[in-house]
């Protein structure tokens, strides 16, 4: 992986790390998240909607969070 691509693929995973806290803090819910990353063309970039699934899906049942 390139330089370039590297980086954006670190900004990617930041913006999903976001929106994972904003998800177990309570601020937004499960489908938003969703949402909200997958108007994220950064995000996009490199996972597209069911890998956006697993993720959060993984994330609920970590019990880390309250849905």
């Amino acid at each position: 992986m390139g330089a370039t691509k590297r980086h954006y693929f670190d900004v990617a995973e930041e913006h999903i790390e976001d929106y994972l806290n904003y998800l177990r803090q309570g601020i937004i819910t499960a489908q938003e998240t969703l949402e909200s990353l997958l108007s994220d063309t950064i995000v996009t970039s490199f996972f597209d909607e069911i890998d956006l699934e697993k993720i959060i899906s993984f994330e609920l049942r970590q019990g880390e969070t309250v849905q």
